[in-house]
């Protein structure tokens, strides 16, 4: 049994101005690209907006679902992780599990149809493992101490067996540059590329972080403080953060580098196939009020980060800003929320493009003065 949907085409690279007819079967796989005259017209479904592969969620934390309207706007990126640590244990499992569930269900209603998600635990297997959705979760290592890294990563690789042995692709990721020693963060790229798989580091969220680094004052010396660490990196100018980013930007795996919001035109300036830049506006908006200051040229990705950090999980909200302001092609808009992510999750054989032979879902969308609008959700 064959299902038979004909429109203008984004093909998860360009717009394809001439109409064709997607070829699906039963479950959901893309069997055919063919003309609309080659298929019978009372067989075939039209679609009056533009069709799009399914979208990719390449950065969530779904496991925080349940801080959704718990923690206040602006208060800036410090106090926000201490009001994280202090808030994600204190509801039940039920209500978290619930949580979780209806992020979930949320996602898949705009259209989603794989993520990226950051994990500290293991309370969102259950979920993945019943969802419709393809999940890649990145286990997420931190530890500012070195004394500590060992420890740190073998916990970690303890929780990714977890997520390993309930069938869910998942990898190591370190938190973030003013969260995990040096030598934790090389150890976790040296796992991930025995195996092959992709690393994931918020960076550039704050533009405190290089301060940090260099073992000036700034506003982690108060985040430290409240959670009780007693630390401060040492005083070496060589410790930037462009130094601290080397082994990432000569990495030879996927290497997802999320918010950027203080980036730079020399931030960019790499010709490492690899790197993938993530931006999360609503979730930057959220915490402190700021916006990503500019693009690159090539693999950029639209994401969502948590409901601790943002009001939806819906990527046409969070793509209509930076097309706004950024005044980027509709063409790079969409491969942010399609192909690029594909790629940087290692799914492009799965996902991304309307390839025949991949399940990559089927989205139809509207473009109008004001930016994109999901219209309905054509093949799961």
């Amino acid at each position: 049994m064959y299902r038979f949907i004909s429109g203008i085409c984004f093909d998860g690279y360009t717009i394809e101005n001439d109409k064709k007819t997607l070829v699906f079967d039963e479950t959901g796989v893309l069997r055919d690209v063919v003309l609309p005259h080659l298929v019978d017209p009372l067989k075939t479904e039209h679609a009056s907006g533009l069709l799009t592969p399914g979208f990719i969620n390449a950065h969530t934390h779904l496991e925080l679902s349940h801080l959704h309207e718990i923690i206040p706007q602006h208060t800036g990126l410090a106090s926000f992780a201490v009001q994280v640590v202090k808030n994600r244990g204190e509801a039940s499992l039920d209500d978290i599990q619930q949580a979780l569930h209806k992020a979930d269900r949320n996602m898949y209603e705009q259209g989603i149809v794989a993520v990226g998600d950051i994990c500290n635990t293991n309370v969102s297997i259950a979920v993945k493992k019943q969802s419709t959705l393809f999940y890649h979760s990145f286990i997420e290592c931190i530890g500012i101490e070195d004394k500590r890294s060992n420890t740190v990563l073998q916990n970690q690789l303890a929780l990714l067996q977890q997520f390993q042995n309930a069938g869910l692709q998942s990898s190591l990721a370190a938190h973030a540059p003013y969260s995990c020693a040096y030598n934790l963060v090389t150890d976790i790229l040296n796992h991930n590329h025995q195996v092959k798989q992709p690393f994931s580091l918020h960076v550039l969220e704050s533009s405190a972080e290089d301060d940090f680094l260099k073992g000036h004052a700034s506003e982690f010396d108060t985040l430290y403080h409240e959670l009780n660490i007693n630390y401060a990196p040492p005083v070496n100018a060589s410790n930037s953060l462009r130094s601290w980013m080397q082994q990432i930007y000569t990495s030879t795996i996927p290497c997802l580098l999320v918010h950027n919001v203080f980036a730079d035109a020399t931030w960019y300036a790499c010709n490492n196939s690899n790197l993938f830049w993530v931006f999360c506006p609503m979730a930057n908006q959220y915490i402190q009020n700021t916006l990503p200051v500019l693009l690159p040229e090539k693999n950029w990705i639209t994401a969502t980060d948590s409901l601790a950090s943002n009001t939806t999980l819906d990527l046409i909200s969070e793509l209509n800003i930076l097309y706004r302001i950024h005044k980027c092609s509709v063409d790079a808009a969409l491969q942010s929320i399609t192909s690029v992510p594909a790629k940087a999750l290692q799914l492009q054989h799965r996902f991304g493009s309307l390839q025949p032979g991949t399940a990559c879902g089927l989205n139809e969308i509207e473009i109008n003065p004001s930016g994109l609008t999901f219209v309905k959700r054509w093949i799961r």
